[in-house]
């Protein structure tokens, strides 16, 4: 199932921030992002519920991030749509 990807300011910012200070880790969080996109279980994400956090709904709040990389990518599911809300990069 393929997905859009929504980001929210603070995503977008850090996002942009990584561009500029890393252009290598920026291209892994692209691939990690097309991969969310198409595959939720692509065998390269490794993806968490986080407990604690939740959206701005309640929504289960996520993290997904992959080998090699030290960031993560916080992100949600509204419900009944085939969208993700992308809210942080950290």
């Amino acid at each position: 199932m393929n997905f859009n990807l929504f980001f929210t300011d603070e995503a977008v910012k850090k996002l942009s921030d990584i561009q500029t200070s890393n252009p290598n880790t920026y291209r892994k969080i692209i691939e990690m992002l097309g991969n969310l996109e198409t595959d939720l279980r692509h065998p390269e994400l490794e993806t968490y519920r986080c407990q604690n956090l939740k959206g701005p709904q309640s929504q289960t709040l996520y993290e997904t991030s992959t080998n090699g990389l030290d960031l993560g990518i916080f992100w949600y599911h509204p419900s009944g749509e085939s969208n993700l809300v992308i809210t942080d990069i950290i």
